[in-house]
């Protein structure tokens, strides 16, 4: 009986201390379900229906699309590798900020994302490449800004190592992967981290940025052409 309450309170310490990144692996696994079992499966209704609406959808009113489509995967491999790094930084993150504050990273990230994907290409993109990139963007600005944080040269590998092979996945076009997303989800993390004060006021730091960018993307047009 005695392990057992211990096996159950670590079960409990462990889903608290890191609720936001057990619902996030949740979300990354019922949209990857739905994408692929959808029977418009690969279509625009398919997407739409499963947390990537159009942009013209979410102009309409499915806002919520800036932030589910950043949980959105169709192919296994980078399924594991969204899995993977939300395990590698995101609980590192999650234990270090605390979980309210972690929320406010996820969901202040996913909407830059996606509304600068829309802005310059007329179209969010899918999936959580760009969100690794925030949080190895946060994590390693925090580690130069603040000696409580550091970032182990091996996560560094094999970030690199992760991109190297999205590249190349991209390059031979057996998956299409945009890299805007990448770069933007990078400056939004390593902005965060540079403001210094996100411990303490990050819904105030955050969201007059969102809004900010929100100008391009109220607009009738957006600044680029769609990617494809």
């Amino acid at each position: 009986m005695n392990l057992i309450s211990r096996s159950r309170s670590s079960f409990d310490s462990y889903l608290r201390q890191y609720f936001v990144n057990i619902i996030s692996g949740l979300l990354f696994m019922l949209f990857f379900i739905g994408l692929n079992l959808d029977s418009n499966r690969g279509s625009r209704e398919g997407f739409s229906e499963w947390g990537v609406p159009a942009s013209e959808e979410i102009r309409d009113g499915k806002i919520w699309g800036l932030i589910t489509s950043n949980f959105a995967e169709t192919n296994p491999l980078f399924l594991l590798f969204a899995l993977g790094w939300l395990w590698r930084l995101g609980t590192y993150i999650e234990g270090k900020l605390g979980s309210r504050r972690y929320a406010w990273f996820v969901l202040s990230s996913c909407i830059f994302i996606a509304t600068m994907e829309i802005a310059f290409f007329g179209e969010t993109g899918y999936g959580f490449g760009p969100m690794t990139c925030a949080m190895f963007g946060f994590v390693f600005v925090k580690s130069y800004t603040n000696s409580s944080w550091s970032i182990s040269p091996e996560t560094g590998i094999r970030l690199v190592v992760w991109v190297a092979i999205c590249f190349c996945i991209n390059h031979w076009e057996f998956y299409r992967i945009s890299y805007g997303g990448f770069v933007f989800g990078f400056v939004w993390g390593s902005f965060l981290a540079y403001c210094g004060r996100l411990r303490h006021k990050l819904p105030r730091e955050a969201l007059p940025f969102v809004i900010l960018v929100y100008a391009p993307f109220l607009s009738s047009g957006h600044l680029g052409a769609p990617t494809g």
